[in-house]
């Protein structure tokens, strides 16, 4: 039995002799990438933001006819200035045109009644006070029944004035309600504004239920973005929007947020926020706008250099440089203040994070720190 196992012993001794060669081997053929690497570190930083946002008008509004028709004229068109009160499109409505007619003609005739009977009154209110004024005397010239006659002259005189004057108020008040029809024929201008499109051409049959244009407020304009829920909290008095404008060549713009959402969108986990700005010349409404929007400072978190981050897609990545190995993970960031980022989770206290390095690395890569 001993010389079998001093074979089996000396067997496993020169396997064990040549395992830690082939190991070192292995290690000695793999590549090295030479790295700078950078303990994590934590640090206040000011957060900001980088969204997209868009321009819109103060007020739009789409502008239809309060009565059925024919349209008519047009007398704007796509990308018009418009001036509060404008007629901007007309609605042919013969029918109301008629009745207006009609009512105006009624509503002179009783004018003119009521004047003859405004005369006859004074006529008869002279006659009854000079019959009234004998009777007085008491000399007996005038009878009870002729001062009674007299006296119900003016009172049936004085009745017809006040039967004319309501006949003429009603005629008037109908001529009123279709001067009213009629100027709702014409389409005007809600505001100071650019016409933004156009629904309906001449000829098309229109009403209270079709659109002819949509008109927008332009003066002053809203910078609208979406901030995710994560960053709207940080969303304090000390907010600042910077809007950029790119290719537009017009400088950036600092300005307060005028608005912020009071509740998170349910489906997007989004904030609006509105900054209120002029719009700046020869820049169309709905323009694209850059938001920076800078928040609320953040203490003692833990920091990272920008550069060392791999933004490509999302999560965002890290190289961790432990032991003698390059790990890329993911990792999930917070504020950025342009120089140094904010990592909320992926990392461990201790982690060395790659800033640069001399050659490519994979997600596993074996690296050699340098100064």
């Amino acid at each position: 039995m001993r010389p079998f196992a001093l074979i089996m012993f000396s067997s496993l001794a020169l396997s064990c002799a040549k395992a830690p060669a082939a190991t070192s081997d292995k290690a000695s053929s793999s590549p090295r990438v030479e790295v700078v690497v950078q303990a994590i570190e934590t640090a206040d930083i000011k957060a900001s933001v980088e969204l997209p946002g868009q321009l819109e008008p103060m007020a739009q509004s789409e502008l239809r006819p309060q009565v059925r028709g024919q349209l008519a004229e047009l007398y704007v068109d796509l990308g018009d200035r418009i001036t509060k009160g404008d007629v901007l499109a007309s609605v042919a409505v013969p029918d109301h045109e008629d009745r207006l007619q009609l009512s105006g003609a009624e509503a002179d005739e009783a004018a003119a009644v009521v004047k003859a009977r405004s005369g006859a009154l004074k006529l008869t209110r002279l006659q009854t006070n000079r019959i009234r004024k004998v009777a007085k005397s008491g000399r007996g010239l005038v009878s009870q029944q002729k001062l009674d006659e007299a006296n119900t002259a003016l009172a049936l005189a004085q009745a017809r004035l006040s039967e004319a004057r309501a006949h003429l108020n009603t005629a008037r008040k109908r001529q009123q309600l279709n001067q009213t029809l009629v100027d709702f024929a014409n389409i005007r201008a809600p505001f100071d504004g650019i016409v933004v499109k156009r629904m309906a051409d001449v000829g098309t049959l229109v009403g209270p239920d079709t659109a002819v244009f949509t008109v927008a407020s332009i003066a002053r304009v809203r910078a609208v973005a979406y901030v995710p829920a994560t960053d709207a909290v940080l969303i304090d008095d000390t907010a600042r929007a910077n809007l950029s404008f790119p290719g537009s060549g017009i400088a950036p713009i600092q300005t307060p947020l005028a608005r912020v959402g009071g509740a998170v969108n349910p489906m997007t986990q989004e904030v609006r926020v509105e900054a209120h700005i002029d719009l700046p010349a020869g820049l169309p409404a709905s323009s694209y706008v850059r938001f920076n929007l800078t928040l609320k400072s953040r203490t003692n978190v833990r920091v990272v250099p920008g550069k060392a981050l791999h933004v490509a897609g999302k999560p965002h990545h890290l190289y961790i440089y432990r032991n003698g190995i390059c790990h890329l993970v993911a990792v999930k960031t917070g504020a950025d203040d342009g120089n140094k980022v904010e990592i909320l989770s992926g990392v461990k206290p201790g982690d060395k994070v790659v800033v640069s390095t001399k050659g490519t690395l994979k997600k596993q890569s074996v690296c050699t720190p340098i100064d």
